[in-house]
């Protein structure tokens, strides 16, 4: 259902590209072609690319006179060229609304910014979007993905944003530039819209756009770049504010998982072990419903971030999960930390 405030604000979408010529020929038409009542304008800020972005830029310009196109200067040196892209792209938007969206994604169709721009009433500050992997993506990444933006945007409702990890995300401009944007994290190469919803995530209204038929999709990443953006975010996160509750959360729920799997399975073998044949058989009952009910619960939550997996397989992934995440975080622990800051 649409908000009272407009149904069709004017909205500027701005994306930062490096050597994204072949994205920009694929998702910029889908960008372009939205049923959208209101009035869009295309904000596109070239980080010094050098494998003909320019040359595609151009003739989408000469095509289009809704594009406004914007380079960061090749000796900018000592921030993150990605944030210093962004804003200038906001500053180059001639609208309220300023969407960030990455081109390497691209809509579901033609009416998503319609069902993104009905979560924006009078008071709402930002929104963010919900962001799925695209059929092509391994289940492995489709399923972290879905797992991470299923907490996301649970906080998210209710007031309590911590981090994003979509590529969504709308902002009133009078709100990015009045807090100086991204200005005390430039030093760090990304995290970019995790620092922004982090910092107004406890004393702004946020909506959530959760729409499982009308999203963004990201295109399938190489393994190495899909490590590459969860080392950076293990980076990001040591410098967010409010952090400790989603941690121990996060902790607890891991914790109760993995002894709702483990106590049962111990009885399992000692009862085996004595030859307790019955006691076995309950035990075995035990494991079969807490791993049931945990495909049920979080099977749940993940169709409501567009992720359709067999009931059966979810644990499995959960499992998997647990392990990748533990894997992240030794490598980050010997990691050169110097890496995630522009230099």
């Amino acid at each position: 259902m649409m908000n009272n405030y407009s149904d069709t604000p004017a909205i500027s979408i701005v994306m930062a590209v490096h050597d994204n010529a072949d994205d920009i020929e694929r998702h910029l038409p889908l960008f372009l072609q939205q049923e959208y009542k209101g009035e869009v304008q295309v904000v596109i800020v070239d980080e010094s690319s050098t494998d003909g972005t320019s040359d595609v830029l151009k003739r989408f310009c000469h095509q289009h006179n809704n594009i406004y196109v914007s380079f960061v200067p090749p000796t900018s040196r000592y921030v993150s060229r990605r944030k210093l892209a962004l804003t200038i792209g906001v500053k180059a938007a001639k609208h309220e609304w300023v969407l960030f969206c990455d081109i390497t994604c691209y809509p579901s169709d033609n009416h998503w910014l319609e069902s993104l721009a009905s979560t924006i009433s009078e008071d709402t500050e930002m929104v963010v979007g919900l962001t799925v992997c695209s059929a092509d993506t391994t289940r492995a990444m489709q399923f972290f993905h879905a797992e991470e933006s299923a907490r996301v945007m649970a906080w998210g409702s209710r007031g309590k944003a911590i981090r994003y990890n979509g590529k969504a995300l709308a902002i009133r401009k009078q709100l990015f530039l009045s807090t100086n944007g991204f200005l005390n994290n430039l030093k760090f190469k990304r995290g970019e819209y995790d620092y922004l919803v982090n910092e107004h995530g406890a004393n702004r209204v946020i909506a959530t756009h959760c729409d499982n038929k009308h999203h963004l999709i990201i295109r399938r990443h190489s393994q190495h770049s899909w490590i590459n953006e969860q080392l950076f975010y293990k980076d990001t996160y040591r410098h967010l504010q409010r952090r400790t509750a989603w941690t121990l959360i996060h902790i607890l729920f891991t914790v109760t998982t993995a002894l709702a799997y483990l106590i049962p399975l111990a009885a399992i073998v000692i009862t085996a072990y004595l030859s307790q044949w019955l006691w076995m058989g309950i035990a075995i009952g035990i494991e079969m419903i807490a791993y049931g009910m945990h495909a049920w619960l979080k099977g749940r939550r993940l169709r409501r971030v567009a992720l359709n997996m067999p009931y059966a397989l979810i644990p499995l992934f959960s499992l998997r999960s647990m392990m990748h995440k533990a894997w992240i975080a030794l490598r980050y622990a010997i990691s050169d930390k110097s890496e995630y800051i522009r230099r």
